[in-house]
């Protein structure tokens, strides 16, 4: 590049970076100068926003739970052996929180008081909300939770399911006949 064109470039940016900083200024002038009703109704505004966000979440995931109780209530009476138990996540914070869910709905598979899978979302339902209740009986069969000799297509589907796997803790031991100097 030639110094003329340098030149011309430095000015543009300058200019550029003159009115976004004016901007700035502007915008930072008209905050200072808030007062308190201009603030409460900053307020008002921001908590209508969120407690709109948080309906909206709250409606979406209403209709996914519904779709899981649909299933699961189909699914219960054939499987006498097994207890289902239906829990309200947002009313039971320390369940959440030691069950660890994090997705809504959450189906969590115990078996002789151990946690032993969990089915977050749809995502190994197929990943959609039009889910038949044979792939969630078939689902919860992998999870050895229920006996399921269902359709075979859901066996051969290529689904992929994933397994919750505890790490095992393994303890390092020095031998008392290492000695670090020895090569």
């Amino acid at each position: 590049m030639d110094h003329s064109m340098e030149k011309v470039l430095g000015e543009q940016l300058l200019k550029v970076v003159t009115v976004t900083e004016e901007e700035v200024d502007r915008q930072i002038e008209k905050y200072d100068n808030l007062d308190e009703n201009d603030l409460e109704a900053i307020r008002r505004k921001r908590l209508q926003e969120l407690k709109k966000r948080q309906l909206q979440k709250q409606a979406t995931t209403n209709e996914r739970c519904k779709i899981v109780d649909k299933h699961l209530r189909k699914i219960a009476p054939k499987y006498l052996e097994t207890r289902f138990i239906f829990a309200n996540a947002e009313k039971f914070p320390f369940l959440t929180t030691r069950l660890k869910i994090r997705v809504i709905p959450t189906i969590i598979v115990i078996i002789d008081a151990k946690t032993v899978d969990y089915i977050r979302g749809f995502d190994d339902l197929g990943g959609n909300d039009e889910f038949r209740t044979e792939t969630l009986e078939w689902r919860l069969s992998w999870s050895k939770v229920i006996e399921y000799n269902g359709p075979s297509y859901l066996r051969d589907s290529g689904m992929v399911v994933t397994k919750v796997t505890k790490g095992v803790k393994k303890k390092v031991r020095r031998n008392v006949d290492d000695d670090d100097d020895e090569w």
